[in-house]
């Protein structure tokens, strides 16, 4: 939930609503399900936009991912549907079967914990996170993969649990994608951490320093805390027949999310001493002092008060943090989400890899498009298409709001 929508809105329709009792996905002539990774010819993407009742529809649908999209789509020729939704996560909501077709995900299972891709030999296989397997099979994995196969009707051998220790991202999506040729792109904080020591501060704005402060701070810690688990995935891949490609990339930016929780609980407070004390975090500090008395666009103005007024009705004093957090929503990545992404092959341009850009460090970016073109050859994507906009706050990339409709190739 974000924090400009109201608790009280409503979806208008029922697009995705549960159903009281989940069903296997059965009832296809053609089993198991659709790979996720560059050996295919994208036709069709499907854009989450997280529409209501009320005015928080802009959050997606209207923050400029469609139009990135739709126009990366004139280029690659795949077509953009923007779906209404009453959640913005449509990869956990519905799932690909092979035939194309679309199913919601058994309640059991959360998409972003499943992975479909092909390995050096051209078999299919589908890696699942331990997290999803401890749950299905209170506990025992091997009866979570069990319990899997049923749910998803595939082969149990044809499951490869990737190990989730705690404090670790919690879907396998925000860590990994497929790229061509049974090759794996897979975070590298090690990678990452060289590329974020690496930046020029000398015209970083004081917001800017916090920020990276930040982010070199988590990454730190993600190195010390789960580079083994990284190097298990990396053998547990290899194992199964896959390539591997460390990517300059890793999931989440904790202190700086801590410094949005500070002033979302802000917005729900009219005490001024509440505001004093949040004061004394220098993140908040220096954003509201940055951001804080912007002036935002007439359009979204007008649908941003609404919410206020609707939600909230509080002081001038919270007014000016919930400003404050929607401009870090609005121009920041509070996170680096740069390994999931939407990959397709196209007959002419060959293969193509889109994800999330980061608006803060611009050699970020470049590094990232270095460390994954200096390979083409050997993993087939030669081209990479970093995003201008994406969802505000988002814990996952782009392929945590899409699903895609191809045709494999070889």
């Amino acid at each position: 939930m974000t924090p400009f929508m109201s608790t009280s809105i409503q979806t208008n329709n029922d697009f995705l609503s549960k159903t009281s009792k989940p069903n296997p996905i059965n009832n296809s002539k053609q089993n198991g399900l659709a790979i996720e990774s560059a050996d295919r010819k994208l036709s069709k993407v499907f854009l989450g936009s997280y529409n209501s009742s009320g005015p928080s529809n802009f959050y997606v649908a209207d923050n400029g991912l469609n139009e990135d999209l739709k126009q990366l789509g004139k280029t690659y020729k795949f077509q953009v549907s923007v779906e209404p939704t009453s959640n913005p996560w449509l990869e956990d909501t519905y799932i690909i079967k092979a035939d194309n077709t679309r199913v919601r995900t058994p309640e059991q299972v959360e998409g972003g914990n499943i992975l479909t891709i092909t390995n050096k030999q051209g078999k299919k296989l589908s890696l699942i996170g331990e997290r999803e397997l401890q749950k299905l099979g209170n506990g025992n994995t091997d009866k979570g993969l069990t319990e899997a196969s049923k749910l998803l009707n595939i082969p149990k051998e044809t499951l490869i649990m990737l190990p989730q220790p705690k404090g670790m991202y919690f879907h396998i999506d925000g860590l990994m994608t497929g790229l061509r040729n049974g090759v794996v792109g897979l975070n590298s904080p090690k990678l990452m951490l060289e590329a974020l020591n690496a930046v020029d501060t000398a015209k970083l704005s004081k917001l800017e320093k916090l920020l990276l402060q930040s982010h070199i701070k988590t990454t730190t810690k993600e190195v010390t805390e789960h580079q083994s688990a990284y190097t298990t995935i990396e053998q547990t891949l290899k194992k199964h027949g896959f390539d591997v490609e460390p990517l300059p990339a890793y999931s989440e930016a904790g202190d700086w999310t801590e410094a949005t929780e500070i002033i979302r609980n802000l917005t729900k407070s009219s005490d001024e001493q509440d505001f004093k004390e949040a004061l004394k975090n220098p993140y908040v500090k220096t954003l509201i002092e940055e951001y804080g008395e912007s002036k935002l666009d007439a359009r979204t103005e007008k649908q941003y008060e609404d919410i206020l007024e609707e939600d909230y009705k509080t002081s001038p004093i919270s007014l000016k943090a919930e400003r404050a957090l929607y401009h870090i929503n609005k121009n920041f990545n509070s996170r680096i989400l740069f390994a999931n992404g939407i990959g397709g092959v196209d007959d002419t341009k060959g293969g193509y890899f889109i994800s999330n850009g980061d608006r803060t460090f611009p050699s970020l970016n470049k590094a990232f498009e270095t460390s994954l073109l200096k390979n083409s050859q050997r993993h087939g994507i030669q081209n990479v298409e970093l995003l201008k906009h994406q969802y505000p706050n988002s814990q996952g990339g782009i392929q945590c709001l899409t699903n895609e409709i191809g045709t494999p190739v070889k």
